[in-house]
């Protein structure tokens, strides 16, 4: 058989959203695998420097509906990280082709309170292809016990596993991932934005490229969002 190994693999596999079911499987089982990659993302993502003597990586696990929830829970990725006296648990949300679905992260974050009321530290990690910014005071409001919220996106997880030992399961994850454009984007500066005002047609390719993300960068420099249209650039 020719071609990506993971490429091949997903035309099998059944799935409403399978670029994000079978990613999960393939993440979940390299971390579940590969204890070093495991705690080196640990790490540099999260800040978790503490020592285990035991974890577990869990996929789909379900959580019955808590009594404020309209359904049941379950996250794409689960993992529990044993300690001598403390546990932690953290638990990983993955879009590819989508979006959040209603009010997941914040019922998210009230079952990891809920389930795990004795962790040490319990985070909740949104991880996406797409710009799709959250707040993290609305996704954890509601919580009893504190949970870490942190966003992340594909081309920063790519990145950090270029830089692991390579193998030959790296090399054709990181192929799976270019298929399916979760490779490093080029990073937006306020130099560059600050020529938007000249260039309304090199504006309009970023916006339709980068859609709200180029927007709402282009807020934070100017302090106002962008108006263009045929022959016009201006600030709303």
């Amino acid at each position: 058989m020719s071609g990506n190994l993971f490429a091949n693999l997903l035309s099998l596999h059944v799935s409403p959203v399978p670029e994000e079911d079978f990613f999960t499987e393939v993440i979940a089982w390299l971390f579940d695998n590969n204890p070093e990659v495991l705690f080196a993302w640990l790490k540099k993502f999260l800040k978790l420097e503490n020592k285990y003597t035991s974890f577990s990586v869990q996929t789909q696990v379900t959580f019955a509906r808590l009594e404020n929830h309209l359904t049941d829970s379950r996250p794409d990725i689960l993992i529990s990280l044993f300690g001598e006296d403390k546990t932690d648990y953290v638990i990983i949300e993955s879009k590819i082709g989508s979006y959040e679905g209603y009010e997941q992260l914040p019922r998210y974050a009230e079952q990891l309170a809920e389930r795990f009321p004795n962790a040490r530290n319990r985070y909740l990690v949104y991880i996406t292809r797409e710009y799709d910014p959250k707040q993290a005071e609305e996704i954890t409001k509601k919580v009893k016990f504190d949970v870490i919220f942190r966003q992340l996106r594909w081309y920063e997880i790519h990145s950090f596993f270029k830089k692991q030992t390579p193998s030959k399961l790296l090399d054709e994850l990181l192929d799976f991932m270019r298929a399916n454009h979760m490779t490093e984007i080029t990073r937006i500066t306020p130099a560059t934005l600050a020529a938007f005002s000249s260039f309304p047609d090199v504006y309009q390719f970023f916006e339709t490229v980068l859609k709200g993300e180029v927007t709402d960068q282009f807020a934070k420099v100017f302090g106002k969002r962008p108006k263009s249209g045929p022959g016009e650039f201006q600030y709303r």
